[in-house]
């Protein structure tokens, strides 16, 4: 307390942020966040394939991976590896990080991210995704067959 704008502020300039995926978004974003001065972990299967730039090392193993992560960005495409791989054990692994989801959103419990958010496991949530989306000729939705969009911002 007392640092002023810093009391009310968060930042991602020198954290630990794991990308799952390093296709072309998950590389062009590990490139984005040096300019943070981040340190960058990757997260992909085969974690013996040539490092991409902007990251600091590639893991093939979800838990290593996530480890003292600070944020957690999935870019993962929607495959049968993928669906449902953040479950209720890794959210709880990431308690008190930040999760973004640019990918899709079954790669994510939806129902363990509800009770993460609502529980207070993550300290918050950036979600580009839905889970319902609406069906042809509705304009409107839940993204969620939970209330996600009506928890605290």
């Amino acid at each position: 307390m007392g640092r002023g704008a810093e009391d009310e502020w968060d930042t991602i300039f020198r954290r630990r942020c794991v990308i799952l995926g390093t296709g072309a978004i998950g590389s062009a974003l590990g490139l984005l966040l040096k300019a943070f001065h981040c340190e960058v972990i990757g997260f992909r299967l085969h974690a013996d394939a040539p490092l991409p730039a902007g990251f600091d090392r590639v893991e093939g193993n979800l838990s290593t991976a996530l480890e003292g992560a600070e944020i957690v960005i999935s870019t993962l495409p929607l495959t049968a590896g993928t669906r449902g791989l953040i479950g209720e054990a890794e959210l709880e692994t990431m308690r008190g990080a930040f999760l973004v989801n640019v990918g899709r959103g079954e790669v994510i419990d939806e129902e363990a991210l509800y009770m993460a958010l609502k529980d207070g496991i993550l300290g918050g949530a950036g979600l580009d995704v839905w889970y319902n989306y609406p069906k042809p000729g509705q304009t409107r939705g839940a993204p969620s067959r939970f209330p996600i969009h009506e928890l605290p911002m």
